[in-house]
């Protein structure tokens, strides 16, 4: 193999490894992101000091969180919807709030003012409660 011919693999090869290198790197961003290697909007809301109400939710396993959801979209109130099952981090946001994942019972809604918990209520079976819960805070 003469040299020019060489040089020519070598360009390849190296520009092969940069093209794999970059597209690596991409994937690994990408992948961190998606995985919750990021600040929720709830604990932005927390460390800002907001004013807000959390609803907890599970889109995997919980028939009547949905339901609180459309009603708390009623209300002129600003709200996350935490879905537990889409967050990695959720203990940590929880502990952060001041609850334990042993107390929560789904749907759960937490009122939180200048960042620190004020009131919260878990296991919503009752649409009048809901309602009074909303009214009170907001």
């Amino acid at each position: 193999m003469d040299s020019e011919e060489f040089r020519e693999l070598r360009n390849r090869f190296l520009l092969g490894l940069l093209i794999v290198g970059v597209f690596s790197f991409l994937l690994i961003f990408l992948l961190s992101s998606k995985l919750g290697n990021y600040d929720s909007k709830v604990l932005k809301g927390l460390n800002g000091k907001k004013t807000f109400f959390v609803l907890l939710t599970n889109s995997k396993n919980c028939s009547n969180c949905d339901n609180y959801l459309k009603k708390i979209d009623k209300f002129d109130v600003v709200y996350y919807n935490y879905d537990l099952s889409k967050e990695n981090d959720y203990t940590d946001i929880l502990k952060r709030i001041g609850l334990s994942s042993d107390v929560v019972e789904l749907p759960g809604v937490i009122y939180i003012e200048n960042g620190e918990m004020v009131a919260n209520i878990m296991g919503i079976d009752d649409d009048e409660v809901f309602d009074e819960f909303i009214k009170r805070y907001s």
